[in-house]
């Protein structure tokens, strides 16, 4: 589920809610490959989907809220972020 999300919310094109809300989360890699593995996925997905605006607001909605954190995510509340699983288990 990991992976489809960054694929969808990666997908649209620069500037976009979803690809800075992706890029968010790939922030919270713990290391230096596994962040630079979800990036790439994100310029990948990029080149390959494009998003809905209901799917756009809905990233936008995340990211207003404040609440998809670093923290948010290790503590297991992948729900704030958008996610249904834990993020940082899909680049292992």
């Amino acid at each position: 589920m990991c992976t489809a999300f960054f694929l969808s919310a990666g997908a649209s094109g620069c500037g976009s809610a979803c690809k800075d809300l992706a890029n968010k989360i790939c922030a919270c890699q713990p290391t230096r490959a596994k962040k630079e593995n979800c990036e790439q996925n994100i310029r990948t997905a990029t080149r390959n989907f494009e998003l809905s605006d209901k799917e756009e607001d809905r990233c936008q909605k995340i990211l207003d809220s404040g609440l998809c954190t670093c923290e948010a995510i290790s503590a297991g509340a992948w729900h704030f972020c958008g996610l249904s699983s834990d993020p940082m288990s899909a680049y292992e």
